[in-house]
């Protein structure tokens, strides 16, 4: 998933971020053998040094995953092309 949201816009990709942290958190959840209250869920996405699971959410970062990749591949790019590397998603990536 993690080169899914570094590599597609994250408009194009929300459901499948949602339906693919779903499908963690159930895992998750089969692991220990039994549901998780929702402020337990919350906790369980934090990063271990905060006392979580570590299990990131690919919605919540599918954003800044795809503008970190775009821009720092952009110069590349346009090397390649010898235009300019423009894309009409950032400015929605932008407001997420």
């Amino acid at each position: 998933m993690v080169w899914y949201i570094r590599t597609m816009p994250p408009d194009l990709l929300s459901d499948s971020c949602v339906h693919f942290d779903e499908i963690i958190i159930q895992g998750f959840e089969n692991i220990l053998g039994c549901g998780l209250p929702v402020f337990s869920l919350s906790q369980v996405c934090l990063s271990t040094k905060l006392g979580g699971a570590g299990l990131r959410a690919s919605k919540t970062h599918s954003a800044a995953a795809y503008l970190s990749s775009f821009f720092a591949s952009s110069s590349l790019v346009e090397t390649f092309l010898r235009k300019p590397c423009v894309s009409i998603h950032i400015t929605s990536a932008l407001l997420q």
